[in-house]
């Protein structure tokens, strides 16, 4: 007794997702679901499992966006001061986030007489992190966010006067202002 099976056609051509995903991108698969189906419809399994497919994806875009922003790289050691915003490291030279401060040899002028604040903003941040390990963590390509003993330091040299900020950080903003305030650093009348 010979059996003969044979395969069943359906109407409808069938996707298969496994060989568009390993064969093609994910918005050529879109596409192609969309335009394969003979009536411009969905079949509710294919619906379903392309939202599915969808959340996934969206799921774990998130979760990578996330864990790469908690992974960024992080340095530590005992900093060389280059001018009162700039720092080194082996050789490297990073700009702390947030924060301008004068250049080495820039002189700023109070009254009609002109003084070394550069210098000074330098000498300040000098004796901040002298021979203390600094835990920065590099935002972009040459810029850093640093902490001392657990304080932000591009706080602490804006609340003393020797920078002002340049984002719309609330902190810097607010150490800024108490800066000014109290006539400190750049802000100090008595140069």
């Amino acid at each position: 007794m010979n059996m003969i099976v044979k395969p069943m056609v359906s109407k409808r051509k069938p996707l298969e997702l496994r060989s568009l995903f390993a064969s093609k991108g994910f918005v050529e698969l879109v596409f192609l679901t969309f335009l394969n189906s003979e009536n411009s419809k969905m079949s509710p399994s294919l619906a379903q499992r392309f939202i599915i497919t969808l959340f996934i994806l969206i799921l774990t875009s998130i979760c990578l966006t996330t864990s790469s922003k908690a992974n960024s790289k992080r340095i530590e050691g005992i900093f060389n001061v280059i001018s009162g915003d700039t720092i080194s490291l082996n050789g490297v030279i990073y700009k702390l986030e947030g924060i301008k401060a004068p250049n080495s040899r820039q002189k700023c002028k109070k009254g009609s007489l002109p003084w070394l604040c550069g210098a000074a903003a330098k000498r300040f941040l000098s004796q901040t992190i002298h021979d203390t390990k600094l835990t920065c963590k590099i935002k972009r390509a040459g810029t850093v966010k640093c902490n001392i003993q657990g304080h932000d330091l591009a706080i602490i040299i804006a609340r003393a006067g020797w920078a002002v900020p340049i984002s719309k950080e609330r902190f810097l903003k607010a150490a800024e202002f108490y800066a000014r305030k109290h006539g400190l650093g750049l802000w100090n009348e008595k140069k």
